[in-house]
């Protein structure tokens, strides 16, 4: 958890960079791969610590992946999140709900879905 932690604190906070994102999608993959070989000791069957440990890891391993994908995949910036590598914000590409299902795989798959524009116009932020 620490190792995952720190990758993400380090390359997926606000300021993103495709180098250190791709680089984080490897490590956090590397550790998926480390997860599925972990042993567990306590075998209690009423609170198992240990045991609600490790299911939240897994679970913090796969959100860990899509958000690092979802952030190479979008090649801009918004909001809070600012992509070094493109600066600006990119509507005629990026202004779409993105999705992620799974695969028959088990691995994840980015998509898009159409964004209904109904009472407010997206716009630039200006400070």
């Amino acid at each position: 958890m620490a190792d995952m932690q720190a990758v993400m604190m380090e390359n997926v906070s606000v300021f993103r960079r495709k180098e250190n994102l791709t680089q984080t999608l490897d490590t956090v993959r590397s550790l998926k791969m480390r997860y599925r070989k972990v042993a567990l000791t306590d075998g209690s069957r009423r609170f198992n610590r240990e045991l609600m440990d490790y299911l939240e890891l897994g679970h913090m391993l796969n959100l860990a992946e899509v958000i690092t994908l979802g952030a190479l995949w979008r090649e801009e910036s918004l909001g809070a999140h600012f992509r070094e590598d493109f600066p600006n914000r990119n509507d005629d590409k990026y202004l779409v709900h993105s999705l992620v299902t799974l695969t028959d795989a088990g691995e994840p798959q980015l998509g898009t879905r159409p964004v209904t524009i109904t009472r407010f116009e997206p716009q630039e932020r200006k400070y």
